[in-house]
């Protein structure tokens, strides 16, 4: 158990929760009493007096066996939340970017949330309560409101210096990335040492090291870029047909996680997301079953998105369709060929259905650049259009009407718009113009 750091809860002036154990079949209450007497044996938990406590329930781990959970439903409701960020997949692939890393390792934590201790003053706040008896932490549980964000605060302490230079940690998946296999006996070595310091400890069996490709957050990683896991894409090409609101918004949850692998995701998904306006009857049309399907292909068929390598120019690539716009950020290889970055984009919002052609394409120009400018805004790049009177953006000296004003907001970034006609001769094209 590590010293670093002591998670505390903070529930204000609110009163207690006291709630009585929930009602469970017998083998449930024998595997409950089961694990209790584990932990009690590692200290893990010890027998509380506390007159907080929430009800325990167990769910299925994906190789059978039960998980050990605590409804902290209302406990949470009482709970100040941290704000803190947590990274997300964009950091993954500027970092990568920066080195083009070849070798990868993955590390598993035991127990990660076990790990770190629970402040003296927040036992009493996280007990539990079965039949058997009231229970509470020694280590921070999991289904807490704030344990993922303390979490990664201790890796941040921990690996600090070392974070986003050849290690990323998400809460508990910790990656580390090498040019070399040299450099990364070096980098495991370092990342080793931090960790056996804060005695933390590794499950064996869930770690990877020094492999060419590695399995992080859902996607594959490896030197040639990022690519969808497939164990994610057989979720998603077997997902029953959605019957109601809440199924569409989970099937959507899932898919929206990998909109940047798919082309054209806001125009596919523009009817399903209809189905989601507050008060408008559920029904499902043939052109949400087309959606479906077509986001389901499109997600099957993702492509490997390349790193962004900031040394060498950018391509946007940008369109806009009847009800949609959308941007794609490319570069060019060794070869000359056109490696994709990401997919992007959204569906237009009401206001701007009614906009004419120019306006919307330009809208996709100024939207491209703008949720690119992380990458464009240090040097030259090129923007494809196929939509002429769009050539003339820079020379536009109107600073009243919606475009002239545009035109102002990009004048800070340096860029050259070039005409591609047809979509034959547009490589890297995005929306397409026939409605789903």
């Amino acid at each position: 158990m590590t010293d670093v750091h002591f998670y505390e809860i903070d529930t204000g002036n609110n009163p207690p929760v006291s709630l009585p154990p929930h009602r469970a079949a017998p083998n449930i209450r024998t595997e409950i009493e089961r694990q209790v007497e584990e932990m009690l044996k590692y200290k893990i938990i010890e027998p509380s007096n506390s007159i907080w406590h929430s009800p325990v329930c167990l769910t299925r781990k994906k190789d059978n066996s039960w998980r050990f959970c605590v409804d902290y439903r209302r406990v949470n409701a009482f709970t100040t939340p941290m704000h803190a960020t947590l990274g997300n997949m964009h950091d993954v692939f500027d970092t990568m970017g920066e080195m083009q890393p070849q070798i990868f390792s993955s590390i598993d934590l035991s127990s990660s949330f076990w790990q770190v201790p629970l402040h003296p003053n927040s036992k009493q706040k996280a007990a539990f309560v079965t039949h058997s008896g009231i229970y509470e932490w020694n280590r921070m549980p999991y289904g807490l409101r704030n344990s993922s964000i303390a979490f990664s605060q201790v890796m941040s302490q921990i690996l600090r210096g070392l974070h986003w230079k050849y290690v990323l940690a998400y809460i508990d998946d910790i990656l580390i990335f090498s040019k070399t296999f040299e450099e990364h006996l070096q980098h495991l070595e370092e990342v080793f040492a931090r960790l056996r310091k804060a005695n933390f400890t590794l499950k064996p069996q869930k770690c990877h090291f020094a492999v060419k490709k590695v399995n992080y957050l859902g996607h594959i990683i490896s030197k040639d870029g990022v690519k969808v896991d497939d164990s994610k894409i057989t979720i998603v090409k077997n997902y029953p047909r959605p019957k109601n609101q809440h199924e569409v918004r989970q099937f959507l949850g899932l898919c929206n996680y990998y909109r940047r692998f798919v082309k054209d995701y806001a125009k596919i998904t523009v009817p399903l997301n209809n189905l989601l306006q507050k008060d408008k009857e559920y029904v499902w049309t043939d052109k949400c079953q087309i959606s479906f399907e077509n986001l389901k292909q499109a997600l099957t068929t993702a492509p490997v998105l390349s790193y962004p390598d900031m040394s060498k120019p950018f391509i946007l690539t940008c369109d806009a369709s009847g009800s949609a716009i959308g941007y794609i950020l490319g570069q060019l290889d060794e070869n000359g060929k056109e490696r994709v970055i990401s997919y992007s984009g959204r569906a237009l919002r009401n206001n701007e259905l009614n906009w004419t052609i120019t306006e919307k394409e330009c809208l996709a120009v100024l939207e491209g650049i703008t949720k690119n400018k992380v990458y464009l805004s240090h040097a030259r790049f090129k923007v494809y259009t196929d939509h002429q009177a769009l050539v003339w953006l820079h020379k536009s000296k109107d600073t009243n009407s919606r475009l002239g004003r545009w035109a102002l907001e990009l004048q800070n970034y340096d860029f050259e718009i070039i005409y591609k006609e047809g979509k034959k001769k547009y490589k890297c094209g995005c929306f397409v113009k026939n409605s789903i």
